[in-house]
């Protein structure tokens, strides 16, 4: 497949050089970014889009399995929370992205799968509603770490020609995820394997790809120039505590509203005016931040200038929210309202 084989060794002279009169006076067209090719990046670009397929999968995966988990650990209170959990873990996505900027790639991607297994294993082992929560916060900050890394190596490793098709491939993984999740999750709620394989699964499809993520993954360092400390200097973490802080009261306010918060109640209105005034705090550092050089920050507001990356943005969140609506909620309502079983 040719998207897959860009050796330029394997090419002819006439597709790895423009002549402009002479032989000695050649102008190279654009090569290869990575130092593997063929069968080795074929298979190291699977493995990384296997880690976008697992964080697709575990986003929706829970729609079909909650009434089983309620029914054994109770706490109707904290079932919200097991899809509320991942999805503010997921809020990392944008912070990762600029990590992925500043330090080494590899190292991080593999951090993040690192905290993608921990938390999948915490999800399968838990002994009550309050370690399962706790576990899928943990798995939707390394799985965002882990969507966020598969995009980065792509946009460093191809080529301009190249680089939609890669990025295509790990769109249509994400696609398949999110739909498979339920039909995964409701399979293993029905089994044998009971609900607990819904996220341990995730194990020992990680160690089957262990080993391209370890020895053919590229590393990848964006700032070889920059010792440690200025790597850390170039991250705009107040904007990042600010996001994270006002993302997550923003989800809640939406989520808890009308189910465990009455929409007048106190415990409500808190957290659309702190969501409110952090989302005023974000604007205002994206535009004015003295401590940051606009180019570090979270989100540069130069962004805004321009209308293509503004559009292509809405349709992300338009998207994404259409997809878990389908997958997501759908099994939800006709789980809880029209009281079917999984299977139905």
């Amino acid at each position: 497949m040719s998207f897959i084989d860009t050796d330029p060794e394997k090419q002819g002279s006439n597709d790895n050089v423009a002549s402009t009169g002479s032989s000695e006076n050649v102008i190279p067209k654009e090569a290869s970014l990575r130092p593997i090719h063929g069968w080795k990046w074929a298979i190291a670009y699977a493995s990384m889009i296997s880690t976008t397929f697992l964080f697709a999968l575990d986003n929706t995966i829970v729609a079909d399995i909650q009434p089983v988990i309620l029914d054994l650990f109770g706490e109707v209170s904290l079932l919200p929370w097991i899809g509320v959990g991942f999805a503010l873990g997921t809020m990392c996505v944008l912070p990762w992205g600029k990590v992925y900027g500043v330090f080494n790639v590899k190292y991080v991607y593999l951090f993040n799968i690192t905290l993608f297994e921990i938390g999948s294993a915490v999800c399968g082992a838990a002994p009550n509603m309050t370690a399962l929560v706790v576990g899928r916060v943990i798995a939707g900050v390394g799985g965002s770490g882990m969507y966020s890394g598969t995009l980065s190596f792509v946009a460093m490793l191809t080529s301009l020609k190249e680089r939609p098709i890669y990025m295509a491939g790990s769109t249509v993984i994400w696609g398949i995820g999110s739909v498979l999740g339920p039909v995964v999750g409701g399979a293993f709620a029905d089994s044998s394997a009971t609900w607990r394989w819904a996220f341990y699964i995730n194990l020992p499809i990680g160690a089957v790809f262990a080993p391209s993520y370890l020895l053919l993954v590229p590393s990848v360092d964006p700032q070889p120039s920059k010792s440690w400390a200025e790597k850390c200097r170039m991250i705009d973490w107040i904007m990042t505590t600010m996001f994270l802080a006002g993302s997550a009261s923003l989800v809640m306010a939406i989520t808890f509203g009308g189910t465990l918060y009455a929409w007048s109640s106190g415990n409500e209105i808190a957290l659309w005016v702190v969501a409110g005034v952090l989302l005023v705090v974000c604007i205002v550092l994206a535009k004015y931040h003295p401590g940051v050089y606009k180019d570090n920050r979270l989100y540069p507001a130069h962004f805004f200038k321009r209308p293509i990356l503004v559009n292509l943005q809405l349709q992300m969140f338009l998207v994404s929210g259409i997809v878990l609506a389908m997958t997501y909620y759908i099994p939800l309502f006709f789980q809880f309202i029209r009281v079917r079983d999984l299977s139905s």
